[in-house]
């Protein structure tokens, strides 16, 4: 006799994939920063932050939409937060990561076909 799936249970390990691979996402972005903060370069304690949203789901596991930071510059700082001060992380960001920005925006504009038209005037 076969048994049947119920939606919990398949939720259940739907979560507990994802949750693998977050975990997988976190080493390599930990691995590509040395385990350091990317702003400042402490080794203490250190967050893996998503460009992108990780609600959009084929973004959340991408290497390149990760960054390593530590809690006051992931959630603290008035100066430099992605959180707390968005426009100015990500003008640092597109200045220190500007490889890493320009691979990223690609894959992004390449995902989301109707903003392609301005990736020409993009050029930051």
């Amino acid at each position: 006799m076969e048994k049947k799936i119920t939606k919990k249970k398949l939720k259940q390990l739907e979560k507990k994939e994802r949750n693998k691979k977050d975990n997988e996402w976190k080493e390599i972005v930990k691995k590509e920063f040395n385990n350091k903060c990317a702003y400042c370069g402490s080794d203490k304690i250190v967050h893996c932050h998503h460009l992108i949203p990780r609600e959009i789901k084929e973004f959340r596991h991408e290497p390149l939409n990760g960054i390593l930071l530590c809690p006051l510059h992931h959630k603290f700082s008035l100066d430099m937060s992605p959180h707390r001060n968005p426009f100015y992380f990500i003008v640092w960001y597109c200045v220190n990561f500007r490889g890493r920005y320009h691979q990223l925006l690609s894959k992004y504009l390449t995902f989301r076909d109707g903003l392609s038209k301005w990736q020409a005037n993009l050029d930051v």
